[in-house]
């Protein structure tokens, strides 16, 4: 039973603290531009393709982060 408390405690604590964080915030002043935007995501697919596909064999970049899994 103190399981119980012991894991969703910390969850009641952050989804209280969330919560009077989100009633504080003010409206947006500014937004990010579209170029922006989608040049960020751009660089993460392509992080993303590096570190787990076969495109990056170059260099340091021949070696794994993530092992293969050979299903």
């Amino acid at each position: 039973m103190i399981w119980r408390y012991l894991i969703e405690g910390p969850w009641i604590v952050f989804v209280a603290y969330w919560t009077a964080g989100a009633l504080k915030t003010r409206r947006t002043v500014s937004k990010e531009s579209s170029g922006s935007r989608y040049g960020t995501l751009f660089l993460e697919i392509i992080g993303f393709v590096l570190l787990f596909s076969h495109v990056g064999k170059v260099g340091f970049l021949d070696h794994r982060v993530v092992p293969e899994q050979n299903l």
